[in-house]
């Protein structure tokens, strides 16, 4: 029997690394396409039991009127609260990733209180509005441009910026979209979503998220193209907008390494305050705009929430940082 020759061997080999290859970017992309199905899933209904509904509020003290608005091909549900004082402008609350309109309601209340028209809303594939899925972290900075074209074409007043996590993110990256945003209030946002992601998936499916990295960046960019990662601290040097920066220093969702805070020393604009929370409490991803007592209550009840929640004991806001956030409004519109 003749033995194969050397270049046939060489021939024999290439071609099954080269299947073997074909094989693996086929599974990579499967895992990838995975990973976004799980991670953006529609999201319709807030579960946490601490979290207010707007049926839990004073509906009278804080009437709100209803509004559909275009983001891309969906039609998204937004919620604006007037203020019974002179409006100084509006902030649009821009929330996290599976959070509704109503998450952010202690603070949206405070606002309302102090002479701010706040307009807030579900984004895509969320709650009320449209969208079979979330899509991807960066729908969130298109959700937010959406909702600032919206709010601009009904008033002429000024508009600013409060976003948390992913919100925080969108808040940022949308100055890039958006000229005529008065301030920014980035509450622990990330700066960037593909590390974002690597992160989760890592913390999920271990060493595996580093083989699949290459593989989630490109499936970002098939769906949002220049969009697919764009970086927070950079959007954030390319405006002169005041921005105040929130991080917690025991941030476990958003950790300090991935944060839009670790950037501080390359932002290039100079109206940005950098603000970190040190407590074992207050510092983590939820609980920053919440009073001590606040963020004790719902760390200890997340962790063993037998009891009946106690909403009103569980989103008292802290004081000092309420008036920051309005401070910060109020010199950044004079």
């Amino acid at each position: 029997m003749t033995k194969p020759s050397n270049h046939k061997i060489l021939k024999r080999v290439i071609i099954s690394l080269l299947i073997i290859f074909i094989l693996f970017c086929l599974s990579s992309v499967v895992v990838s396409m995975c990973v976004f199905a799980n991670m953006f899933e529609r999201y319709n209904e807030d579960s946490n039991p601490l979290f207010y509904s707007y049926s839990d509020i004073d509906k009278n003290k804080y009437p709100r009127g209803e509004a559909d608005f275009k983001s891309g091909e969906n039609t998204l549900k937004g919620y604006l609260y007037s203020t019974s004082k002179r409006s100084h402008g509006t902030v649009i609350v821009i929330n996290g990733y599976r959070c509704t309109a109503d998450r952010h309601l202690p603070e949206i209340m405070y606002f309302v209180d102090h002479g701010w028209s706040v307009f807030t809303y579900d984004g895509t594939g969320v709650g009320k509005s449209g969208g079979d899925s979330q899509i991807g972290l960066p729908q969130f900075r298109r959700d937010a441009t959406a909702a600032v074209k919206y709010v601009s074409s009904k008033s002429t007043k000024p508009i600013v910026l409060y976003g948390h996590s992913a919100g925080g993110y969108a808040a940022a990256t949308s100055l890039e979209d958006n000229k005529n945003i008065k301030a920014v209030v980035s509450v622990a946002g990330f700066n960037s979503p593909v590390e974002l992601m690597h992160s989760f998936t890592k913390d999920n499916i271990g060493f595996i998220a580093d083989i699949e990295y290459p593989f989630m960046y490109a499936h970002n960019y098939v769906l949002f193209g220049d969009n697919a990662n764009t970086q927070a601290f950079e959007a954030i040097s390319s405006s002169d907008t005041p921005v105040a920066i929130f991080q917690g220093n025991n941030d476990g969702i958003v950790p300090y390494n991935i944060s839009i805070y670790s950037h501080k020393s390359e932002i290039k604009n100079p109206n940005v305050k950098y603000i970190e929370v040190n407590s074992k409490s207050r510092g983590t991803h939820s609980t920053i705009w919440l009073s001590e007592k606040a963020a004790k209550y719902t760390l200890k009840y997340n962790d063993d929430s037998f009891h009946k929640p106690d909403k009103a004991k569980a989103n008292e806001l802290d004081k000092d940082y309420m008036e920051s956030v309005l401070s910060f409004y109020n010199k950044a519109i004079k």
